[in-house]
């Protein structure tokens, strides 16, 4: 690893995550901050609606009942809006890192370090 470690890592262990919630969080930020259609479509942004609740299971490695988990109301990434869960009809969840912490976290806290274009949806070809 590097010294000091990725920001992501070190979110991860200031919220006291699991080994495969860090794994999480860090496909959220992988998430929010791609840049191209390749990850989009690796990481079901778009074109995998129906899957994405599932993809993050797969990717970490993680069973429903710690996704389920990590996705609780009254864990602190949750109640301090760092990662926000969504629950449709059928009660399945997705969720999304807020852009304030994908800012944080890939440049920062340097307001000047911020590009404009972290704050806006994922850029569409």
């Amino acid at each position: 690893l590097t010294s000091p470690p990725p920001r992501v890592l070190s979110v991860a262990a200031a919220y006291a995550l699991s080994e495969k919630e860090a794994v999480a969080l860090t496909l959220l930020v992988l998430q929010r901050s791609h840049r191209t259609a390749l990850f989009r479509g690796c990481l079901g942004s778009d074109s995998f609606e129906a899957d994405q609740a599932l993809l993050p299971a797969l990717l970490c490695d993680a069973s429903s009942l710690e996704l389920a988990a990590f996705y609780d109301e009254e864990r602190p990434h949750i109640k301090e809006g760092i990662i926000h869960v969504d629950e449709d009809y059928s009660s399945r969840q997705t969720a999304s890192l807020s852009f304030e912490a994908c800012d944080a976290i890939v440049n920062g806290l340097r307001a000047e370090a911020r590009p404009d274009s972290y704050r806006r949806p994922y850029l569409v070809p």
